[in-house]
């Protein structure tokens, strides 16, 4: 039922758009973590038998050789803010020192994308779903962790399914402008970059579209693998309960006029209606 361009929940559970979901941006940080899950597995089903896809989530730890990645790490969460630290009761001069509170600020965001890796440890291909932080805070960090996949010749595939914010694949913004310019739409975009071709592949992606299915690149000596990112974003939808989101009004950014009627009506679809 549809009321002032706001739509009730739905009983229907499966995915009602034939492509990407826009609610997935209003629960990004658990959509974004099934996404990673689902491409793993995905990938793996399809993969040769030494190679393997896993999960990462990154550490930032920063320090003289820059940026690293834990292995392990041991985390504990303070309700305070601070773990107590060890406090002197005077210095050299006998005054009392005191520990200086600083402005808290946190990152909620972890680091998680896909990789793809021989027996022996050696990265081959990476698979990054991009999340609004990184067109954000985050862009910097991410650039420069992308510059590193590509200048070391790892393959690199950019899934962006998030609506809003500068584009941040590697798709030339000159090729993006034409698509668009040839009256064809650019909601979402996925990029690869083919690291022994040494040259670009984009995937152009419309809201109303169904999404692409992927050529995932390899060693030079392997076949392309197919990741079809449609079924990952389906399967996310229901086991998300992602059916529980159908209020139009609250998607940011908005959806323009023509597209939320056009969503409307695939609510109605979806009900049979």
């Amino acid at each position: 039922m549809v009321r002032s361009g706001r739509v009730t929940r739905m009983s229907v559970r499966q995915n009602p758009f034939p492509g990407m979901n826009p609610f997935f941006q209003n629960r990004w940080l658990d959509a974004h973590t099934s996404l990673v899950g689902y491409v793993r597995d995905a990938l793996n089903g399809e993969l040769p038998q030494d190679l393997t896809a896993q999960a990462e989530e990154g550490i930032r730890v920063e320090g003289k050789s820059g940026t690293l990645r834990a292995d392990v790490a041991v985390v504990e969460s303070w309700k305070a803010g601070f773990p107590p630290v060890w406090q002197p009761e005077q210095d050299e001069g006998g005054v009392a020192l005191e520990v200086s509170e600083p402005y808290l600020i946190v990152d909620d965001h972890p680091r998680r994308w896909v990789e793809i890796r021989s027996l022996s440890g050696e990265l081959v291909t990476t698979i990054e779903i991009i999340s609004p932080w990184n067109k954000r805070d985050g862009y910097a960090a991410y650039v420069a962790k992308r510059g590193l996949c590509v200048d070391g010749g790892v393959n690199v595939v950019e899934i962006d399914l998030t609506r809003g914010g500068e584009p941040l694949t590697l798709i030339p913004g000159s090729w993006r402008q034409d698509w668009i310019g040839q009256g064809n739409r650019m909601d979402y975009e996925v990029s690869v970059w083919r690291a022994c071709a040494n040259r670009i592949e984009a995937y152009p992606v419309s809201l109303r579209d169904r999404l692409p299915t992927l050529r995932i690149p390899l060693r030079a000596t392997d076949p392309d693998v197919p990741l079809a990112l449609q079924p990952v974003v389906d399967r996310c939808h229901v086991n998300g309960r992602y059916w529980q989101l159908s209020d139009l009004g609250k998607l940011h950014p908005p959806l323009t006029e023509e597209d939320q009627r056009w969503a409307e009506e695939c609510f109605r679809a979806a009900r049979g209606a």
